[in-house]
């Protein structure tokens, strides 16, 4: 794969994952409000797919996408997402594995759990901002960069805030919707 199209399948890919979050989250101030099966399911699929993009991003070493694969100097990323996230070594590969753990356990196969918890998604965003900002400026560098946003985390506060009146607006158009199927 040529060099430009791996780095822009890193932009789609962190901006799937960031799309994804913001949806999720949209839903927080609706959690129990929400009948319908319809949107208890687009809510899960938002965290799932957001737990995959992230898993594809950081998570498995044999991802095409994987940090690893994509950066040229490994100890160098490594380094200064640590010092990004205000972190170590340790409690990233916790983080890490507790992310991928989910991923195995509830959306790529079933183990029936008494509960399932949804891991904090604030660590995986601050580090997609992270890879994605490095990408992003190798992008500018080739002059191949066009399409994707120049901060990720304005792009996600702006997905955030559109898709919460989406939310509302959906919320108060099938309120009063009775669940006829489950």
């Amino acid at each position: 794969m040529e060099r430009e199209r791996l780095l822009n399948e890193v932009c789609i890919k962190c901006a799937d994952f960031v799309r994804q979050l913001s949806l999720h989250r949209a839903f927080d101030g609706f959690q129990g409000k929400f009948r319908q099966n319809f949107w208890i399911l687009i809510n899960n699929n938002s965290i799932n797919m957001a737990v995959l993009d992230w898993c594809h991003l950081f998570g498995s070493h044999s991802d095409e996408l994987h940090w690893k694969k994509v950066v040229s100097n490994i100890s160098e990323f490594r380094k200064n997402l640590y010092k990004h996230l205000e972190t170590n070594e340790t409690t990233w590969i916790v983080y890490r594995d507790n992310l991928k753990d989910h991923r195995y356990k509830n959306i790529a196969h079933i183990e029936i759990l008494p509960l399932t918890n949804i891991p904090d998604m604030t660590f995986a965003l601050n580090s997609v901002y992270f890879y994605y900002g490095s990408v992003i400026k190798e992008l500018k560098k080739k002059n191949v960069y066009s399409k994707y946003p120049d901060n990720l985390t304005r792009y996600y506060e702006d997905c955030l805030k559109q898709t919460k009146v989406y939310v509302m607006s959906a919320f108060n158009a099938t309120k009063g919707f009775e669940e006829r199927v489950f």
